[in-house]
């Protein structure tokens, strides 16, 4: 059963924790955005990361290599907010997309 995303008006904490609920291996994505030094470099330490406003999609097939999708994440940390769109492979979580700050887009690469 799919649960309703709480809104993008919902505290960033509560949209992390539908995530982990609704998402499997949604660990590896955190994880992953938090080892992102582009992202560590414009935000700081990684707080929360939390589905937002745009795409939220995983696509499960049986007997495939893994999951696929694509996450549009708000991403908290201690020195500031953005927002990160990746496409991703669950298993070997976001790698590139693009990220927000301070009202400019830019394409970034996550090397792990």
């Amino acid at each position: 059963m799919v649960n309703s995303f709480p809104g993008i008006t919902a505290p960033a904490k509560i949209r992390q924790e539908w995530a982990y609920k609704e998402f499997s291996n949604y660990d590896q994505v955190v994880n992953s955005i938090k080892r992102c030094q582009p992202i560590i470099k414009r935000v700081g330490y990684v707080i929360f990361v939390a589905p937002t406003k745009g795409l939220k999609y995983v696509v499960y097939k049986p007997g495939s290599s893994g999951h696929h999708g694509e996450l549009t994440l708000e991403v908290v940390g201690g020195r500031g907010t953005g927002v990160a769109n990746f496409g991703l492979h669950i298993f070997t979580a976001v790698s590139s997309g693009q990220f927000t700050y301070q009202n400019k887009t830019k394409e970034l690469v996550c090397k792990s």
